[in-house]
């Protein structure tokens, strides 16, 4: 069973098939037994994805920074909540506890975090595999980017060793119950 840190979107003006997967996602991370570490809050992607697993009978560990700690905002019915000083905090207890990054489609703070478990992986500092939800293809950009760094000498791991693709939820947590 692995602890599943999910970055995702925290908004709640995104496309409502956004909404469906992630809710697959969090029900299928329960019923494989696994928990999700994510970042606290009750609202977009970042809600619905505790909510999905919660409803399923799985655990859902929340770290929020201080500042966002509020009614509406932080989720008040997970099974633990860490409270922390800044977004930077978040994201390192965040990868800490986690065996598994998972990256679901999300905007810059997402980026952000996604970044900073790559260059973690480049620099053998990370545990947890990085896997990226390429979603609709949402990442698809992202991920000819990287192909472009790594032709260019700017990235001179095999990106197949800095992280994983799948499309779907369904094939993430077929891999993640098979590992």
């Amino acid at each position: 069973m692995a602890n599943v840190a999910v970055f995702c979107s925290s908004s709640d003006k995104i496309s409502p098939s956004f909404f469906d997967e992630i809710a697959t996602l969090g029900r299928g991370l329960a019923e494989g037994g696994h928990s999700i570490v994510y970042g606290g809050a009750r609202v977009g992607l970042m809600g619905r994805v505790a909510d999905s697993c919660l409803a399923a009978g799985g655990e859902v560990f929340g770290v929020i920074p201080d500042y966002l700690n509020q009614p509406g905002i932080t989720h008040e019915g997970l099974t633990d909540l860490q409270i922390v000083d800044t977004l930077l905090d978040r994201k390192r207890i965040m990868i800490e506890k986690s065996d598994v990054v998972l990256v679901f489609p999300g905007g810059i703070g997402t980026l952000d975090e996604l970044t900073e478990a790559l260059a973690l992986e480049q620099l053998q500092q990370l545990n947890p595999e990085v896997v990226i939800l390429n979603y609709l293809d949402f990442y698809q950009p992202l991920l000819d980017y990287f192909v472009e760094l790594q032709e260019r000498g700017m990235i001179s791991q095999d990106l197949e060793s800095l992280y994983k693709v799948f499309d779907s939820s369904n094939s993430f947590l077929t891999w993640l119950n098979e590992r």
